[in-house]
């Protein structure tokens, strides 16, 4: 049976798993491999976390994803206000992972995930159609109930504390 491969990336919130992943695909690709996806950046206001823009990995596309301001259309979840454009960006960006053979990256995949909204379907859908490798973020105290929603099983998980991003990227690329 051909299955997907999938590596989790975990650590707390704001302890780098961004970056970590950011750092992880740039590696990648110098060495010569098709990455796709996205990476969520988040920005600061008033010492609290206030939104995030999606980033295409490859730098190509960026949308508001969500923000402490409400507009129409605006997805609520938590304190944050999701916007259309940023989830159809996100959706877009994996339906297009799906035709295409890549290492998939997926920052983040959390709570808003676990309810059935953000990339649930867009996953699930990567997730029937192997082989596929994937990368993943998900918050340490999530990765849990992550793997049971999606029922699989991760090739590894990495905690960003104790990871370097030189040596994930060889253990990648041994499997490849």
């Amino acid at each position: 049976m051909i299955k997907n491969q999938i590596f989790i990336i975990t650590g707390a919130p704001g302890a780098g798993k961004t970056t970590f992943i950011k750092n992880l695909a740039v590696l990648l690709t110098d060495a010569g491999y098709h990455c796709g996806g996205f990476y969520a950046e988040g920005y600061w206001g008033e010492k609290l976390r206030s939104g995030f823009d999606l980033v295409e990995i490859n730098g190509k596309a960026r949308e508001v994803l969500c923000n402490t301001t409400k507009e129409p259309d605006d997805v609520p979840y938590r304190h944050f206000f999701f916007k259309k454009k940023g989830i159809s960006l996100g959706a877009e960006i994996l339906k297009k992972a799906e035709a295409e053979e890549m290492i998939v990256f997926i920052d983040e995949i959390g709570g808003f995930e676990l309810n059935g909204q953000g990339w649930a379907g867009a996953v699930e859908k990567l997730l029937q159609n192997p082989p596929r490798l994937m990368i993943w973020t998900v918050r340490e105290n999530l990765v849990d109930e992550v793997c049971r929603y999606f029922s699989m099983l991760p090739e590894a998980v990495w905690h960003v504390d104790n990871a370097k991003v030189e040596a994930v990227a060889t253990e990648i690329k041994t499997i490849l």
